[in-house]
């Protein structure tokens, strides 16, 4: 059985689709990104996103994302995690944080 129709597809991401993806992964909870990361400043949570995508760890790295295309144009995306990878991807995600964001 398939759950998807003839014109769709689900692969896993690159750093390649980080444009396309970005947008889709920031509108999945604006509010949350902005309340931990910036209030009222989107385009910076973006950056922060894209850098974090494109990266090897954590939550938002590409490794951890599937691509879903219909008629070659990516229209949506997710993630995949495990209760074993947890522990590990917290540490990436802090990692990334404290790199991108300057101490004040």
């Amino acid at each position: 059985m398939t759950l998807l129709p003839d014109n769709m597809t689900i692969r896993p991401a690159t750093v390649a689709d980080c444009e396309q993806i970005i947008p889709l992964i920031f509108s999945s909870g604006p509010e949350a990104f902005e309340y931990v990361f910036s209030p009222n400043d989107s385009i910076y949570v973006q950056r922060f996103l894209a850098r974090t995508f494109m990266s090897d760890s954590g939550s938002f790295s590409y490794k951890k994302h599937y691509v879903v295309e219909k008629d070659n144009k990516v229209v949506g995306s997710f993630l995949l995690k495990t209760a074993d990878s947890a522990f590990a991807e917290t540490l990436g995600n802090l990692k990334a944080i404290i790199s991108f964001f300057p101490l004040r």
